[in-house]
Formats: structure tokens, sequence, C-alpha cells
């Protein structure tokens, strides 16, 4: 996978992403209305996901959009300090998941 555009910073958690989120439409200079014309949010709803004071949650049908609107993708990358935290926490399947099963042969065949 390539990636051609810069790292605009490190979401570990929601707050964090948000945050992301915000100083990306900081950085943009643009405004809530024009934010919410272009993903075609209604009216202030940007504002209610993004402002100082959220009062909703970025969810299922409005994620892509702002992330979209704001010229922004979410890559999902390990992070091995995280994992060596829980590891010992984490046990192991008695049997391989359908799911892996699934992928494998998808894999396989592609």
């Amino acid at each position: 996978m390539e990636i051609d555009g810069k790292i605009i910073g490190r979401a570990t958690d929601y707050d964090s992403l948000v945050a992301l989120l915000r100083q990306r439409f900081d950085s943009l200079q643009t405004t809530f209305e024009a934010l919410d014309h272009a993903s075609g949010l209604h009216s202030n709803y940007s504002n209610k996901l993004l402002g100082s004071v959220p009062v909703k949650s970025l969810g299922r049908v409005s994620l892509g959009p702002i992330l979209q609107s704001l010229g922004l993708a979410i890559l999902v990358v390990e992070d091995p300090a995280a994992l060596a935290r829980v590891r010992n926490r984490l046990t192991r399947r008695r049997r391989p998941s359908a799911r892996s099963s699934e992928m494998s042969a998808h894999h396989a065949a592609v």
C-alpha cells in the first residue's frame, strides 16, 4: 500500500480522533456550514460533531462524509507497544474462526 499524503497525527481513541479532525478542519480555514454542504450532512451537524462542545458522536453515517470532506482517510497500523502491554491477557482460540478460514481461502484464490 502506498501512502501519497502527509500524516496528520496519531489517534488511539475516539477523543484523539476527534481532536485530529478538528485540527484538520481548523487548518482548512473553512466554516461548519461549508463542511455540512460538502459532506451532505444536515445544517449545523458538523458543528455538533466537531465543535468545542460536541453534542453528537461520529458514527456509521457521519464518519465517511466528514473524512472525505476534510480530505482524510484512516489507516490502521499495528502498535507493537500497545500489543505488548496486553499480550498476556489475550488468550488464544481453541479453534480457528470461520472468518479466518474464509479470508485464507479468499487470499489463496487471489
